[in-house]
């Protein structure tokens, strides 16, 4: 697409040279017919016909020494070796686009890391459950086992507290079945609180799995939206292709037309002039079809400019317009000073 795009905007420029200062026509009809005829051919838009002066259009040091007074001069090697300016809608397309590719690149990038944390989760889960069954194995037993010592404790209390009764038992002995006993009950308090943290790990680790689903889910509404703006960028790529085939072919038409006015300009007014007895009524006559001429160069410039300037403005082509306008003045100048000549020297003989 941007090759093409290239392509027209290289056709534009060496076809709006041509149009702006090879092709214009004078041949004597009047300034409103012309307008019409203009109007006509490129539909029902309005252009603003001004007249410009010569003198005003003609920066100091821009005049040149020609030995050639003709008007239809060529200066298409203004555009040669000239690389065409490329759209800036289209280059913030293309940056968009590349945005849009590396945004979805960290997000599947993201998405990879996110697939190995929830992938060695089950991992961690599987071995805690089995150390969980295990020490509630261990539990068990250690339960069982202490039911049975205290079963025993108590047995050995009835048989200490039958022995005491029939004998005299030193205290330390009772201490020291007291102090196992309470042993045994912190041992128990022990494994109670094992069992509570290991039952808190695995809420962490559940309400961690759930975190990173949430953020799975986001990623993939994420993808979603930046899909649906890839779509619109190359929806509006194909309108603006569309846009410049068809003001290319308005350019071709106009191209076209301003061959036939060339015409007419060179073959009417040459005819008029050998024809003629009358060198002053024929200069007049040529500085009367000048001026017709910058009215209709001046039509052309500014639809132009208007083209141009509604396709975002494109400041290397509007320059290169008036460029080519003031070296069309300078011309039609030294064209207006060679008939005042002219003029004066028959006015003198």
């Amino acid at each position: 697409t941007l090759e093409l795009y290239n392509e027209m905007m290289k056709s534009l420029e060496q076809n709006l040279a041509k149009v702006v200062l090879d092709r214009c026509h004078g041949d004597g009809s009047s300034i409103q017919d012309e307008r019409i005829q203009i109007l006509n051919s490129f539909g029902d838009s309005e252009f603003e016909i001004t007249e410009m002066s010569m003198e005003d259009n003609n920066p100091a040091g821009d005049e040149t020494d020609r030995s050639n007074d003709s008007l239809y001069y060529d200066i298409g090697s203004c555009y040669q070796n000239k690389t065409p300016n490329h759209h800036p809608e289209h280059e913030m397309l293309k940056k968009l686009c590349r945005k849009l590719e590396t945004d979805c690149q960290k997000v599947n990038e993201e998405v990879k890391d996110l697939q190995q944390v929830v992938w060695q989760q089950p991992h961690k889960i599987d071995k805690l459950h089995e150390e969980m069954v295990e020490n509630n194995e261990r539990m068990k037993e250690l339960e069982e086992s202490n039911v049975r010592l205290i079963s025993e404790c108590k047995n050995m209390n009835v048989t200490l507290m039958r022995q005491c009764a029939q004998f005299s038992i030193h205290d330390d002995l009772i201490e020291t079945i007291h102090q196992e006993n309470v042993d045994l009950t912190n041992t128990q308090h022990v494994f109670t609180e094992q069992t509570g943290k290991i039952q808190n790990i695995i809420e962490e680790l559940v309400n961690e799995l759930r975190l990173h689903k949430s953020k799975l889910d986001e990623t993939d509404s994420m993808k979603t939206i930046l899909t649906r703006q890839v779509n619109k960028l190359n929806e509006r790529t194909v309108e603006l292709q569309e846009e410049n085939e068809q003001k290319t072919e308005q350019i071709e038409e106009l191209v076209k037309k301003m061959e036939t006015l060339e015409n007419n300009l060179e073959t009417n007014w040459s005819k008029y002039y050998e024809s003629t007895q009358n060198k002053i009524v024929a200069h007049q006559k040529l500085n009367k079809d000048l001026k017709q001429i910058v009215m209709k160069k001046n039509v052309v410039i500014n639809m132009y400019k208007k083209e141009i300037k509604h396709e975002n403005g494109t400041e290397g082509l509007i320059k290169k317009i008036e460029q080519a306008e003031r070296k069309i003045n300078l011309a039609m100048k030294k064209r207006k000073e060679m008939a005042s000549r002219t003029e004066n020297q028959e006015d003198s003989n």
